[in-house]
């Protein structure tokens, strides 16, 4: 049985928040927007009213941590580092091929790849942190 009693709802929220800033920041002009705008040719148009993608995205984050708190509960008991290397391990399994499949496929430029898949690692790590280390 899987074990959602010990999914702590707040932890998830707050490691979702934290991925949305990250995402947010990620994505800005300041860091990798308007290289990963170039790469998917996109322009500033098509970003002038975010607020259903960003009401979207944070669903799925909330999904995705959620699903995250629920398999870390499965390995219990696990120190922090053993969850971090599952972190880890997650995403070379899942998101980083998931990112690799349009550069194959399509012809993508691989740094469409680094900038989705970075960013999916760190939040996967943070939220492994926090979620197995919450309240602090």
């Amino acid at each position: 049985m899987l074990p959602f009693n010990e999914v702590d709802l707040s932890a998830v929220l707050g490691a979702s928040v934290v991925c949305m800033v990250i995402g947010s920041l990620w994505y800005s002009p300041l860091l990798f927007g308007n290289t990963w705008m170039n790469l998917v040719g996109l322009n500033k148009e098509h970003c002038q009213n975010p607020t259903r993608a960003f009401g979207l995205c944070f669903v799925a984050t909330l999904v995705s941590i959620f699903v995250l708190a629920l398999l870390l509960a499965l390995l219990v008991p696990l120190g922090l580092e053993d969850g971090l290397l599952f972190g880890g391990l997650l995403w070379v399994g899942i998101a980083a091929p998931i990112h690799l499949g349009p550069v194959i496929w399509q012809g993508k430029d691989i740094k469409l790849f680094w900038i989705g898949s970075l960013e999916n690692l760190l939040c996967i790590l943070l939220s492994v942190a926090i979620l197995m280390e919450w309240p602090w």
